[in-house]
């Protein structure tokens, strides 16, 4: 279930009503954790400029790597399966993909996606027995700013 529609949704149970939340998954967590944020020497929390806020190439590399370990143990019994480049090269690309969408997709006035990444690095540093690092200031195009590149960049030009 957890593959269905590539999001990772995890439903939520809290206050009588059931969310489904995209890219939610604890084990999303736990790989993170246990990947990058250790302890307070591991990489993740030494170069924390380079995890904050966390990296979608780290999200969609984790969600990767979630996936590799379900398609093993698939039908119950664990089929040790090698990293085949060009095979999860295509999972990595479309979960990189995937999280673009879902930040295309998020109401302007609430970037999901990005308070997605920001969770993701504070729970990191709570497991890895370090503060959390201050994440940047998420910064916006005005209204009307990309449309207008879009029409300038499809004039043509003579």
């Amino acid at each position: 279930m957890l593959l269905r529609d590539m999001t990772f949704v995890y439903p939520e149970t809290g206050n009588s009503r059931k969310r489904h939340n995209p890219y939610r998954h604890p084990i999303i967590q736990t790989v993170i954790n246990a990947s990058f944020f250790r302890n307070k020497d591991d990489v993740g929390a030494v170069h924390y400029e380079h995890f904050s806020p966390m990296p979608i190439p780290i999200i969609a590399l984790t969600l990767t790597v979630v996936e590799c370990c379900i398609n093993e143990w698939s039908d119950g019994i664990r089929k040790e399966s090698s990293w085949d480049e060009e095979k999860y090269q295509t999972v990595y690309t479309s979960h990189v993909s995937a999280l673009f969408d879902f930040k295309a997709h998020s109401p302007s006035n609430n970037d999901v996606l990005y308070q997605l990444q920001c969770d993701l690095l504070k729970d990191a540093c709570k497991h890895a027995g370090v503060p959390p690092y201050p994440t940047p200031k998420l910064r916006r195009f005005p209204p009307g700013a990309l449309e207008a590149v879009r029409e300038e960049c499809s004039e043509p030009t003579s």
